[in-house]
């Protein structure tokens, strides 16, 4: 089995399991939420079966390696602004809330 046509083996295995979870939570509510949950199964149903299908006939989708050739004196220049960058002052939430947090974005400039 090609990694492409796994991947999506395991997608659909991790989304059924998800739905059986959900379904019984379901069933024990309350009868409206089996009717619910009935129509849930059976719209999940179709989906993961047409992304197996979609997946199975998209053969060129396979990861190939690929080589990319960038000037060293182009990279130098990334280098050299990246380092030159000015940081903004830290956000005043602990929280992804505001965005990207400064400290992530600091540790990726350094990579």
């Amino acid at each position: 089995m090609k990694q492409f046509e796994q991947l999506t083996s395991h997608v659909a295995v991790r989304s059924g399991i998800i739905l059986v979870a959900t379904l019984m939570v379901f069933a024990v509510l309350s009868p409206a939420g089996r009717r619910v949950g009935v129509l849930a199964l059976a719209a999940t149903l179709v989906g993961v079966a047409s992304t197996t299908v979609a997946a199975a006939e998209n053969s060129d989708t396979a990861i190939r390696p690929f080589k990319v050739k960038v000037p060293e004196a182009q990279l130098a220049e990334l280098r050299r602004r990246i380092v030159a960058t000015q940081w903004p002052e830290p956000e005043p939430v602990p929280d992804a809330s505001q965005g990207v947090q400064l400290a992530t974005m600091q540790k990726l400039a350094h990579y």
